[in-house]
């Protein structure tokens, strides 16, 4: 990542909270490159997860992260074990 766009991302950690996604709009790369920069702020305990968002089916999958370093993320909810029996089968039946 150039450091404009380091310097971005960590504005927006710092004044509030992103997503993968929207880390990505505001730096123009993909959600992965954010992913992986991201993963190796957590590793060093820079950035935390704040929130669990929904994801298009409304799950709580999509992590928000703010700046802090030290702090602890908070757990994702568990789901119902319908819900993870839903799921379970969508996967089977998209591998299928």
């Amino acid at each position: 990542m150039k450091p404009y766009q380091q310097a971005l991302v960590l504005n927006e950690l710092v004044n509030r909270t992103a997503t993968y996604p929207e880390l990505s709009a505001l730096t123009g790369y993909t959600a992965q490159t954010v992913a992986t920069w991201l993963k190796e702020f957590r590793v060093r305990r820079l950035v935390f997860v704040t929130a669990w968002d929904g994801d298009v089916r409304g799950y709580p999958t999509v992590p928000r992260f703010a700046w802090g370093p030290g702090r602890e993320d908070i757990k994702r909810p568990s789901m119902s074990p319908a819900i993870s029996e839903r799921m379970r089968r969508q996967r089977r039946k998209s591998e299928a």
